[in-house]
């Protein structure tokens, strides 16, 4: 039978939720004999783990850019603000 997403999310969520020295005891009480529900919720769990970090720190906010007339970028040299908005200046 193969497993429930919503039962593997719910179980991740209540791992997730405990401190590490104790979510190996909960899974097992929780996956019982479920060996594959076990082994999926332990694979979203590692890779939560091994994720990076990348959004850790939030975006400069607008305006936030060091980039201004006269600055130089590589081999171009910045003239003069053409325009604002969406993601960037």
């Amino acid at each position: 039978m193969p497993a429930d997403p919503l039962r593997q999310k719910q179980l991740f969520d209540q791992a997730l939720a405990r401190p590490l020295e104790e979510r190996a005891a909960f899974l097992d009480d929780a996956c019982g004999a479920d060996g594959d529900l076990r082994v999926r919720v332990d694979a979203l769990l590692a890779s939560l783990a091994a994720a990076s970090d990348f959004l850790a720190d939030p975006a400069p906010a607008a305006g936030g850019s060091n980039e201004k007339p006269g600055g130089v970028i590589d081999r171009y040299r910045l003239l003069q603000r053409i325009g604002e908005g969406g993601f960037g200046t």
